[in-house]
């Protein structure tokens, strides 16, 4: 699978959104604490190398940060603001690095322990290709996890607009066992999805929240809508407006433990 996205206008876009994405980020605050407990179950030192991909302002790292004082981190992310603002507020030290996690800019490996990462590989064009680049910089029996969208995210909205004949400019995202597919065959993954509902005070909300998180890059291949086409398709629509994020969350073991 790839997508047309257009990564730099998804920098440009988080990069706006780092000063107020706190104040509309509930649910991806929550996503990242229960990744950081799915995390804290692994078999991992306490003095593990970590690596994140899609840091923002620092949910997953300060969650986790708690669970794991002793641990080297490099937090990186695709927009320069998210990585200045997480070392502003970061509890625990770290190395700061403004990278695409597609293409991490890093030494080969094996480096790390533990690759980790909230609500950010869905901007990933070529998922396939980009995890097996972080799966070689894992140490022998290292850890990638992640949590993503899946294919039932924003179902309430595409509904919407498909009922006036218009179309969402969302990603495409693939079903959890879409996600696991695209996982090199040099380890072994394990899946767990759950859909998790945002009540929004109506759908203009749900657009603004959007877009001050940084989320709203639609697809390259998408025709933006016109001022009379989103009247007309929210017009008379029952408040609150309620949509659905499907949250896949993955766990994948590179190769095997080098003997003690």
């Amino acid at each position: 699978m790839s997508q047309a996205i257009d990564k730099a206008a998804v920098g440009s876009a988080f990069a706006a959104a780092a000063d107020d994405y706190d104040r509309a980020a509930g649910l991806q605050r929550d996503v990242a604490t229960a990744l950081a407990q799915r995390i804290a179950g692994l078999d991992i030192c306490d003095a593990s190398d970590i690596l994140e991909i899609g840091c923002g302002t620092g949910f997953l790292g300060q969650a986790l940060a708690a669970m794991r004082p002793a641990a080297r981190w490099i937090c990186t992310d695709l927009a320069p603001a998210m990585v200045a603002r997480t070392r502003e507020t970061a509890a625990h030290t770290a190395q700061y690095v403004a990278m695409d996690g597609e293409r991490p800019c890093l030494a080969e490996g094996p480096h790390f322990d533990l690759i980790c990462s909230s609500l950010a590989v869905q901007w990933f064009t070529n998922p396939s290709l980009s995890f097996a680049a972080l799966a070689a910089l894992l140490k022998p029996g290292g850890h990638l996890v992640f949590s993503t969208l899946g294919a039932g995210s924003f179902r309430e909205w595409r509904a919407l607009l498909a009922a006036h004949d218009l179309t969402s400019g969302t990603p495409h995202y693939p079903d959890a066992a879409g996600w696991a597919a695209r996982l090199p065959a040099t380890g072994t993954t394990t899946v767990t999805e759950e859909d998790r509902t945002v009540a929004y005070p109506d759908p203009y909300q749900f657009l603004r929240d959007l877009k001050q998180i940084g989320a709203g890059t639609p697809r390259q291949d998408h025709r933006p809508l016109s001022a009379g086409q989103l009247r007309r398709a929210l017009r008379g629509i029952a408040e609150p407006f309620v949509t659905t994020y499907h949250v896949v969350s993955i766990t994948y073991r590179h190769g095997a433990e080098t003997p003690s």
